[in-house]
């Protein structure tokens, strides 16, 4: 569900009063375990709101799914009856902001906003920018898809390791699908551009082509996986994947990135490779009641939810078994309770 259609001035103000007033209610009654009342026949529902942004990002996009999947408003049906698989009495809400993650984190942290979906990295600058006690505030309820770093060489290159690329001649895919902040940040770490050298920018299908022609060694992109334009051109073009440790980056942003399998066949004719990721993260803050963290963490990893999901593309393919990936932050303590049933 995304924000509502536009009240008189009298409606908007007594819309977002009530609101509130239903989520603090439902906040206290999820704290002691059970909610005020049966949700299947509150006339008031409990409001959730999920910041995300930027506009038009997969976060954005993600987030308005998950409002979908986890909202289960009062009188609706059950899951186990073909209905919602949401958590009962609650209607969630995705809150876009133009401004970015940040912004989605500034509006948790002043109670503007119930969770944020931002990526793993996002999370880590703005803790960082903050005092210590922020660490403290915030707490994960899971870690979703991931952008993926793609370092591509051509299949009868014999390299076998990335720092083979040194002084090399590399191009940085960039382009609204793909974008370069990984890849700078490996190329520094690793020392792979000479004094004075550059890392050519272009749009990744040229890009791609520069390498199967042998002008450049590499090509080097942050990708959604798997990416329509790559999986296009690799029907014609001779490429295979780098493997991607976390050793390439910088200590300080591992806690952030996570590694990432690409399996075979997920591009035509690539073997399979690991390499590293930058995850959405769901946040929330760390007094969240726990039943209400368990029961939508649970909600969110149902198999009707999942395919929901699915339904949004790349942004929308992962599965439990990464769910704990992310190390940016540690689980909400009823995500953890989830997932100990979950992982039976």
């Amino acid at each position: 569900m995304i924000g509502f259609p536009p009240p008189s001035p009298t409606s908007r103000r007594h819309l977002l009063i009530g609101g509130t007033a239903s989520l603090l209610l439902g906040r206290a009654a999820w704290a002691q375990g059970v909610p005020a009342e049966d949700p299947s026949k509150s006339a008031e529902p409990r409001f959730f709101r999920v910041a995300a942004g930027p506009l038009g990002s997969a976060a954005s996009a993600l987030a308005v799914g998950l409002a979908t999947g986890l909202s289960n408003p009062p009188g609706g049906r059950g899951c186990d009856r073909g209905g919602s698989c949401g958590v009962p009495g609650l209607i969630v809400v995705a809150q876009g902001t133009a401004q970015g993650p940040g912004r989605a984190l500034d509006l948790l942290r002043g109670g503007q906003a119930e969770a944020a979906l931002v990526p793993a990295r996002a999370l880590q600058t703005w803790l960082a920018a903050g005092d210590a006690p922020q660490q403290e505030i915030f707490r994960l309820l899971t870690t979703l898809s991931a952008e993926t770093l793609h370092i591509f060489v051509r299949q009868d290159d014999p390299l076998t390791s990335l720092t083979e690329l040194a002084g090399a001649p590399l191009a940085l895919a960039q382009g609204p699908d793909a974008g370069t902040g990984l890849a700078r940040h490996v190329i520094a770490h690793l020392h792979l551009l000479k004094p004075g050298q550059r890392a050519q920018l272009m749009p990744l299908e040229f890009a791609l082509d520069a390498l199967a022609e042998g002008q450049v060694r590499a090509v080097m992109a942050t990708l959604w996986p798997p990416n329509p334009l790559t999986t296009q051109r690799l029907r014609s073009l001779p490429l295979r994947l780098l493997p991607v440790g976390l050793d390439a980056v910088a200590p300080e942003l591992r806690a952030a990135l996570t590694r990432e399998p690409l399996s075979g066949g997920l591009y035509p004719g690539v073997a399979p490779v690991e390499t590293l990721g930058q995850p959405l993260v769901l946040v929330i803050h760390a007094d969240t009641p726990a039943p209400l963290a368990e029961a939508l963490t649970k909600s969110l990893w149902a198999a009707p939810t999942l395919r929901g999901l699915s339904t949004l593309g790349a942004a929308g393919q992962f599965g439990l078994a990464g769910a704990r990936r992310a190390a940016v932050l540690p689980l909400h303590p009823g995500a953890e309770a989830a997932y100990e049933v979950l992982f039976r």
